[in-house]
């Protein structure tokens, strides 16, 4: 770990774990706080899109979310007091994984157990959840900020006041830190509001079926089992223009009673009410996220309607954004300037999947169920965030690539500088006879990889050179040669692998079929988006040059 004193974060939820990882994984000191006195437990936030396990994938926490998540269920939606569903279908129709897209499909796994993992990795770097302490005050300085913390002992409330280099909001929609930077919370409050919350269904719905009764339009309530079979417990989300929804939200015997009127199953028993908790949607978002040396993230910077289970996912996605250029920027390897790509990368994203979900809001709520042409059930596509680009960023650097053309697996297009970074098996180690079989046990959160797609070793070294200038904990350099390309002694090769791209997967996802380049030169970032797509070896240092110090003793200029 560095001497640095920790970065403070305020929020215990998917997004600050994330982050505190993300910076742990660094070698960066973190503090995590959490004014709740105990972890929540429920399933909230309970869907996993294909981007977020991948990102699962770069902090080495995607098994053990594989190990217990289950799949989206079969939804059926019924009229009220109808024993036949007028449609079944999968809201996310499940998809072949292909070489360059290993988790095509979301996944179902409880917040709380989501969060539980993190936790349990945050432990093996030192780091615990500081339960029962809360944010009362903070004061941003130029080179700190001084947080002022409380937290109860034997009933009497004492406090104290740390310094952090860095503070970061993911304590929720009510966010202190936004309010007292004064940023703007654009948006809207929706006219539609929500009793959500996790029950025991003891018999009577089937735990394979994501049960929908009713119509939004008047009364409509949702059941959906979590991932865990043994578990008694489903999500219920009661929605309408004519449901009373503070008396339901207030007392577990007139949510039953509205289930059984709604419904006609009284054949159906309940149990215990894990929770419960009325809910008006916002569609917002900050217009920055960050003033000086504070941050906010996930909800603290954009509120999303609950269609399409973009909230906890695009929070991950803020706190893996943020973490690698923190933690470059704490370790002494880039200016502070870097953090400044942290809002005009994550905003235009925030602002498409706002736009999408308001539209997937409003169709639920103007349409009936029984409508085979309503597709506001439609959770496929751009909601799996796998298109999400950084292309128009401030930190992207594509020398190779006409602007305009959108990244898409299905139209088998290839990436560009900004997209996330494809996978690629197959590949057949030349420099020893050992190593990661794929791109995607080469990337890593602690570093930049550099792939060197070359026509021949020799064509590579220019490039590799190029590189020996960065800190070796910064950068990992992969040349790929072509397959069925003649033996080579790979052992002077000063890159940290020399592969042939044994199934072509490599060049099928980054290079054009049309392509005559004798080098290509892909640069990942630690968050697996395309840094860089380049021919020159002054294109490389091009791009570090706005990441890093420069080799020179020159400040970077992003």
């Amino acid at each position: 770990m560095t001497s640095n004193p920790p970065v403070l974060i305020v929020g215990s939820g998917p997004t600050g774990l994330t982050l505190a990882l993300s910076l742990a994984l660094n070698g960066v000191p973190v503090r995590v706080i959490e004014k709740r006195d105990y972890p929540f437990i429920g399933q909230r936030g309970g869907g996993i899109m294909p981007r977020s396990l991948e990102l699962h994938k770069l902090l080495g926490t995607l098994d053990d979310v594989l190990k217990i998540a289950g799949p989206p269920l079969t939804t059926e939606l019924y009229l009220p007091q109808s024993r036949e569903p007028v449609r079944v279908f999968e809201m996310a129709p499940y998809i072949e994984p292909t070489p360059d897209r290993p988790y095509p499909n979301p996944v179902i796994l409880w917040q709380s157990r989501q969060e539980e993992i993190l936790r349990n990795h945050l432990r093996r770097f030192g780091v615990e959840v500081e339960w029962g302490v809360e944010m009362k005050d903070f004061q941003p300085h130029s080179d700190h900020v001084a947080v002022t913390l409380a937290k109860k002992v034997n009933g009497e409330e004492t406090t104290e006041v740390v310094t952090t280099p860095y503070l970061l909001s993911a304590e929720g929609a009510h966010s202190m830190v936004r309010k007292r930077l004064g940023l703007t919370f654009y948006g809207e409050t929706t006219s539609q509001s929500y009793v959500i919350g996790d029950i025991e269904v003891l018999e009577g719905l089937n735990r394979e079926r994501w049960f929908f009764c009713g119509e939004p339009t008047d009364k409509q309530i949702s059941l959906c089992a979590g991932e865990d079979k043994t578990s008694k417990y489903m999500y219920m989300l009661y929605t309408g223009v004519n449901v009373d929804h503070k008396k339901v939200a207030a007392s577990r015997e007139a949510l039953i009673e509205d289930f059984y009127e709604l419904t006609g199953r009284r054949e159906v028993k309940f149990g215990n009410l894990l929770w419960i908790s009325s809910y008006t949607p916002n569609i917002r978002t900050v217009e920055q996220f960050s003033v000086g040396r504070c941050f906010v993230a996930g909800d603290a910077a954009h509120i999303f309607a609950l269609s399409g289970a973009q909230g906890l996912n695009s929070g991950i996605q803020d706190a893996i954004n943020l973490g690698w250029k923190l933690a470059s920027v704490l370790k002494g390897h880039s200016p502070p300037t870097l953090l400044d790509s942290y809002s005009p990368e994550r905003l235009p994203v925030i602002a498409e999947m706002l736009d999408k979900t308001r539209e997937v809001h409003e169709k639920t709520f103007s349409s009936s169920i029984a409508d085979e042409d309503n597709d506001a059930w439609d959770r496929g596509g751009d909601f799996d965030m796998l298109h999400m680009h950084y292309r128009k960023g401030p930190l992207t650097l594509d020398t190779i690539h006409q602007k305009g053309v959108k990244y898409s697996y299905a139209t088998g297009i290839t990436v560009r500088a900004g997209d996330r970074a494809p996978d690629a098996p197959g590949l057949v180690h030349l420099k020893g006879k050992e190593g990661p079989d794929k791109l995607f046990d080469i990337f890593g959160a602690t570093y930049h990889t550099v792939l060197v797609f070359a026509e021949n070793l020799n064509l590579s070294e220019p490039f590799i050179k190029e590189l020996q200038g960065y800190p070796a904990v910064t950068v990992k350099s992969v040349v790929i040669l072509p397959k069925g390309t003649p033996s080579v002694d790979a052992t002077s090769s000063m890159a940290d692998y020399v592969v042939e791209d044994g199934g072509e997967h490599g060049r099928h996802a980054y290079i054009e079929k049309d392509s005559t380049r004798p080098v290509t030169v892909v640069i990942v970032r630690p968050d697996s988006y395309i840094g860089a797509m380049v021919d020159k070896e002054t294109d490389v240092h091009e791009y570090f040059s706005n990441i890093f110090y420069d080799t020179q003793g020159k400040t970077a200029t992003a």
